[in-house]
């Protein structure tokens, strides 16, 4: 690591505090120079000031300066902030997202039910079932608060299809356990064409109705909470 900086000389310059807002919880975050780059205290995405790039960004020296652990590290902050902390992001995209992984997973298990069905399971507590609390917990609740109803309506009818395929789960998992060829067949089967049309449901009608009644800051508030249940927190 250079011991004195070689792309850029900051001598005679006071160091000037910028504040932004988190893209993604829109907390207020401190920045100061020369990266100008923090972790917000609220939700820990990386806050970067707009048209302020790291040296990392444009110096040719940068790699040099900072050393091999720092750049790279900066760089992956770079990347990091470009994926998950846009202005776009909201939590409806990130359950239909959830919904593309889970379609590919049915996929393997209507392929092969016997020989997918553990890994499947395994799947499903790590990633499946996580998706649903996502909607439980955040998405459906919200929704309420905005005049959709849950018994007699949309929500209710999504909850009643998570209990049913949980039923399902279950008995998946005793027939892996007790080897039963047809029983691990005949509740791969139901899993399948439920949460095919589950999905079809929420992605044609409960979503879409969803973008309409909440804002975008709404949206977006919601999704670090989504993100939270993903991680387990």
């Amino acid at each position: 690591m250079a011991e004195k900086c070689p792309g850029q000389d900051f001598q005679g310059k006071l160091p000037e505090l910028k504040y932004v807002k988190c893209l993604r919880c829109g907390t207020e975050v401190e920045l100061w120079p020369p990266s100008y780059v923090a972790k917000c205290g609220r939700c820990g995405c990386e806050a970067r000031a707009e048209g302020v790039p790291s040296c990392a960004d444009w110096c040719s020296r940068a790699k040099e300066c900072l050393g091999e652990k720092i750049y790279k590290k900066l760089m992956e902050s770079k990347k990091t902030m470009e994926n998950h902390c846009c202005g776009h992001h909201n939590c409806i995209e990130e359950l239909r997202a959830d919904h593309e992984e889970i379609l590919s997973k049915l996929e393997k298990l209507e392929k092969d039910p016997e020989g997918y069905a553990q890994e499947f399971l395994e799947f499903t507590e790590s990633f499946a079932e996580p998706h649903h609390h996502k909607e439980e917990q955040v998405l459906f609740p919200a929704l309420e608060q905005k005049g959709i109803p849950n018994e007699g309506g949309p929500i209710g009818v999504m909850l009643m299809d998570h209990e049913v395929k949980r039923g399902h789960v279950k008995e998946l998992r005793k027939a892996v356990e007790s080897q039963e060829k047809d029983k691990i067949k005949e509740h791969a089967s139901a899993i399948i064409n439920l949460l095919r049309e589950h999905i079809a449901k929420e992605n044609d009608i409960l979503y879409p109705m969803a973008e309409q009644v909440l804002t975008a800051d709404e949206l977006a508030g919601m999704a670090h909470k989504c993100e939270e249940i993903g991680k387990g927190e």
